[in-house]
C-alpha cells in the first residue's frame, strides 16, 4: 500500500493530466472545423448603383441672399463754361424735376438755370456763388427716392440664368408680402488693382415704387429661370457638366462604365432634363465615376459644382 501511494498513484495523475492536456491542444489546434468556416465568405462584388431615365416636371428656381438698397444718386454737371450767379437750394432738400438748382452766366453773358434731372433729395452741392465753372464741372447730385435689391453671385451661376425673366420675387423677413421687382439685370465689375484682379458679379431689379423698404434691408431675391414639363430626367449626380452638353454613363457589359453624350436642359438642382442621348426607360448610373476618394460625388447645384 506504501507502494501505490507513493509511486502509483502520483504516475496515474501525471498520465492523466497529460491525456487531458493532448486533448485539448487537440481541441484547439486541430479539429476538423473552425469558427472561420462556419461564415459564409462573400462570393460577390458590390454592384454600380443605376438609374432609370423618367419623365416628369421640372421647376428651376434660383435663389439669392440680397440686401434692398437705394438708387444712385444722378449728377449734375456744367454743361458750358460760366460763372455761379445764384444757388437758390441747400443740401438735404427735396427738390422736384425741373426745379432751379442754380443760375450761372455764360460767356456771352446770358443767365441760364441749371435744373434738378430728378425728382428726390439734394445730396451734393458743388456750385458757390461767383464760382467759375468749366465743362463737365460738378455743380449737384440729386438721389432718387427709389430703391432696388441687389445680390453678389458666383459668375458660374449664370448658367442657370442664361433665359432669364426680367423680374424677380423679393421676400424680406419681417416686411411686406413678397413682391415682384423688376428690370433684372446682371452687371460685373472691372477688375482693379485694388480688388485683385477679381470680377465682382452682381444682380439687381427695382423695387416698386409702392412698396415700402427702407436700404440696408436683408432680403431673398428668386428668380425663376424654367421650367419643362413631361420632360427626360435624371439625377444630377448621373450627369457631368450642367449646362447644355453634359455625359452620363452606361453599365458596361465588361463591368466598365460606357460614357454617353447628352444635351442638357434645365435644372433644379436635384434633376436635370435631358434633350436628346437617352430615351425614358434607359439604366444609367446614378452616380458619375468623378466620385471623391472619400467615396462622395461632385455635382452640380444652384451654387456650381458641389463636391
Amino acid at each position: 500500500m506504501h507502494v501505490a501511494r507513493t509511486w502509483v498513484f502520483p504516475i496515474l495523475r501525471i498520465v492523466i493530466a497529460i491525456v487531458i492536456a493532448v486533448a485539448l491542444v487537440q481541441l484547439a489546434f486541430f479539429s476538423g472545423g473552425s469558427e472561420a468556416d462556419d461564415v459564409a465568405a462573400p462570393t460577390g462584388s458590390v454592384g454600380q448603383e443605376l438609374t432609370v431615365v423618367e419623365r416628369g416636371d421640372l421647376e428651376s428656381t434660383v435663389r439669392f441672399d440680397a440686401t434692398i438698397a437705394a438708387d444712385e444718386a444722378v449728377p449734375v454737371v456744367a454743361a458750358v463754361d460760366a460763372q455761379v450767379r445764384t444757388v437758390p437750394v441747400a443740401v438735404d432738400q427735396r427738390v422736384d424735376a425741373g426745379q432751379v438748382l442754380a443760375t450761372v452766366r455764360n460767356a456771352a453773358g446770358r443767365t441760364v438755370n441749371v435744373t434738378a434731372p430728378i425728382t428726390g433729395t439734394l445730396v451734393q452741392l458743388d456750385a458757390l456763388v461767383d464760382q467759375f465753372l468749366s465743362v463737365g464741372s460738378p455743380i449737384a447730385a440729386v438721389a432718387p427716392d427709389s430703391f432696388h435689391v441687389r445680390a453678389t453671385i458666383d459668375p458660374s451661376q449664370q448658367y442657370r440664368l442664361v433665359d432669364r425673366p426680367d423680374e424677380g420675387t423679393v421676400s424680406i423677413a419681417g416686411g411686406p408680402q413678397p413682391f415682384a421687382c423688376t428690370g433684372l439685370a446682371i452687371d460685373a465689375t472691372t477688375p482693379t488693382p485694388e480688388s485683385g484682379g477679381l470680377v465682382e458679379t452682381t444682380i439687381r431689379c427695382a423695387v416698386p415704387a409702392e412698396v415700402t423698404v427702407f436700404a440696408g434691408l436683408s432680403a431673398e431675391l428668386e428668380i425663376a429661370a424654367g421650367s419643362a414639363q413631361d420632360a427626360l430626367v435624371v439625377p444630377t449626380t448621373a450627369v457631368e457638366g450642367a449646362v447644355e452638353a453634359g455625359v452620363v454613363y452606361l453599365p458596361g457589359a465588361d463591368g466598365e462604365p460606357e460614357p454617353r453624350d447628352v444635351v442638357l436642359g434645365i435644372s433644379d438642382g436635384t434633376a436635370i432634363e435631358i434633350v436628346s442621348g437617352l430615351d425614358e426607360g434607359d439604366e444609367i448610373l446614378a452616380f458619375t465615376p468623378s466620385a471623391t476618394a472619400d467615396g462622395g460625388v461632385c455635382y452640380p447645384d444652384e451654387y456650381g459644382m458641389n463636391c
